[in-house]
């Protein structure tokens, strides 16, 4: 394949049809073969695809162009997912072009700010998942809400809780993982999104019954959600008060759900007394030691005896 071809094809505002199966063809490649391009080469790649999309914005063919991005970023192993940290020590990441990433927040911007972003669905999902690969890097964090896009998405997703419909459930998902991620190692942010009413979203989300919520991934991701956003006493006591400590307790019980209500549970009570007492009164502690006699992953394990340690230190 012809790496400067590509580049050209971009940076000319191709559409194609030769484009489109360029575009295909790339995917696969860095796909199957990761390392295909350099760091550098991506670089040079992602500041010709902001180019491209500043310039073809309403073209059919911008899905295809994230879509690519998307594979890029996985070649640097930047992932869609949240991991459920132990700490909130940053890991180092690849250095991400800052200029696509403005590219995608402008994007995002006028989707969410039109009558219907539902009519930009596919767009809205690649940009949300481009999203959810580069939200924790540090240079990143704060871009968001800087440039609005947080405010958009959080009012964005109250819409979508309240429909609660399975149509939906990849858009929650991803703006889950979002919200993780964003929160996890900025203040800051954990502040904007309590105050934007993000902590009430979340807790009314994992209260649902069917619809969003009978996908377990749509789960999982809102109890992390939820998890870092208790940063602080007052973010803990927020979950609880609205709910979200009563609902993560009951779907404790499931054992998919188990890992991430584990570490939303130690993250919540940490420094807690209220929370402390909370799981003590519902008999977690009891739970928890069961759970450590039999194999279960680490971190899991980890986090069930973070919460122990907690209540322990409450009930002296």
């Amino acid at each position: 394949m012809d790496f400067d071809k590509l580049k050209e094809n971009l940076q000319a505002g191709d559409t194609s049809n030769g484009f489109r199966s360029s575009l295909e063809s790339w995917k696969g490649i860095i796909k199957k073969e990761p390392e295909f391009l350099s760091p550098g080469q991506i670089d040079e790649l992602l500041s010709c695809m902001s180019e491209w999309v500043i310039m073809r914005s309403s073209s059919k063919l911008v899905q295809e162009v994230l879509r690519l991005a998307i594979q890029l970023f996985y070649s640097l192993n930047l992932h869609s997912e949240f991991t459920f940290p132990l700490n909130e020590t940053q890991k180092p990441t690849p250095s991400i072009n800052l200029g696509f990433i403005t590219c995608i927040l402008s994007l995002m911007n006028s989707i969410l700010k039109s009558e219907n972003p539902q009519r930009y669905k596919r767009i809205l999902l690649s940009s949300l998942e481009i999203s959810c690969q580069v939200a924790a890097d540090k240079s990143i964090l704060n871009s968001y809400r800087r440039k609005g896009t947080l405010k958009l998405i959080l009012t964005y997703f109250k819409s979508l809780v309240k429909a609660n419909e399975v149509s939906s459930r990849d858009l929650v998902r991803l703006i889950c993982v979002m919200i993780a991620k964003l929160s996890y190692c900025s203040a800051k942010n954990r502040d904007y999104i309590t105050r934007k009413s993000g902590i009430s979203i979340l807790c009314s989300l994992v209260k649902l019954e069917g619809g969003l919520t009978d996908d377990l991934k749509v789960l999982n991701e809102a109890i992390g959600a939820l998890g870092s956003m208790a940063g602080t006493k007052d973010q803990q006591l927020t979950v609880w008060v609205q709910g979200g400590i009563d609902a993560i307790l009951e779907l404790s019980q499931n054992s998919q759900l188990l890992r991430a209500s584990s570490y939303a549970l130690w993250r919540a009570c940490i420094d807690n007394q209220e929370i402390q007492g909370v799981l003590y009164t519902s008999s977690f502690h009891r739970k928890a030691i069961s759970l450590l006699g039999v194999q279960i992953e680490v971190h899991t394990q980890t986090f069930l005896i973070g919460i122990l340690r907690r209540i322990a230190s409450n009930c002296k």
